[in-house]
């Protein structure tokens, strides 16, 4: 199996693959993904291992992605660590693949009709595979929608409790009627004049 080393841009020529494939590896040491990776996972350490690979007019793209990302509780704004370990199993379509009879996408009426536990399927524009955008944007997928700073912040979350209590968020069930701020900081613009 060979061991490719990408330039800058990591991009992979489908079309040039040879026959047993490549097996790619990314992390904080190689510096090829730090800069497209920074918005999303910061200085947070990543490992990726892939092999691509080619099956008759398909490509397939196998491996791991592992890396954490600290995003801010859903619930009490605390940041936490929320790990990601993503199993990647794709293939791929170009533009210019000709799809026969017996093809994958001949089998079913739709993409979405094909069973969950088998690959995904992605039609690119070209046979230039971009491995650093297909990186970022898995790993921008796989982030929880509803983050939690730890398994079990709830109501008893003391963050959420101060929170509650200096009246940054209203309690669930209250009425917001009754919710009072103590002081508006615009109140002081009642005070200024203007001169016309």
């Amino acid at each position: 199996m060979s061991h490719k080393k990408l330039n800058k841009n990591t991009q992979v020529r489908l079309k040039e693959l040879p026959k047993e494939g490549v097996q790619l590896e990314f992390h904080r040491e190689t510096g090829q993904l730090n800069e497209i990776l920074r918005p999303l996972i910061e200085d947070q350490d990543y490992h990726v291992q892939l092999h691509i690979g080619a099956l008759d007019s398909l490509y397939s793209v196998k491996g791991t992605i592992r890396t954490q990302v600290v995003l801010p509780c859903s619930r009490c704004s605390v940041d936490g660590i929320h790990h990601i370990n993503l199993e990647v199993n794709e293939l791929l379509l170009t533009d210019q693949t000709p799809l026969g009879k017996g093809e994958i996408t001949a089998r079913v009426n739709h993409m979405a009709d094909l069973s969950g536990t088998g690959p995904d399927v992605i039609v690119l524009p070209s046979s230039n595979f971009q491995v650093d955008e297909f990186i970022h944007e898995l790993i921008a997928l796989n982030q929880p929608l509803h983050p939690l700073s730890k398994p079990d912040c709830d109501e008893a979350c003391e963050n959420l409790l101060e929170a509650y209590a200096k009246g940054w968020l209203t309690q669930p069930g209250v009425d917001a009627a009754e919710f009072k701020v103590k002081s508006c900081p615009f109140e002081v613009l009642k005070k200024v004049k203007l001169n016309s």
